[in-house]
């Protein structure tokens, strides 16, 4: 995934961090960090495809190598 675009679940995670420590910022920053949050989440998620995609690959690696033998 390479696409970082800010989803609702974004800003309402941005928006609920702003409530719930009490900071006094602008919408441009709360933006800002919907957009951070946003970033986050892909990455993550890229991590996670990352490791299924190993998980799988050793797999089929298994696979072919015991049935070489």
């Amino acid at each position: 995934m390479t696409e970082k675009s800010v989803w609702m679940v974004d800003q309402l995670a941005a928006a609920k961090i702003v409530r719930e420590l009490d900071l006094a910022i602008t919408a441009e920053q709360t933006e800002r960090l919907a957009a951070l949050l946003a970033e986050h989440r892909v990455d993550t998620l890229d991590l996670g495809v990352t490791r299924i995609q190993s998980v799988i690959s050793q797999a089929v690696r298994d696979v072919l190598i015991s049935a070489e033998s």
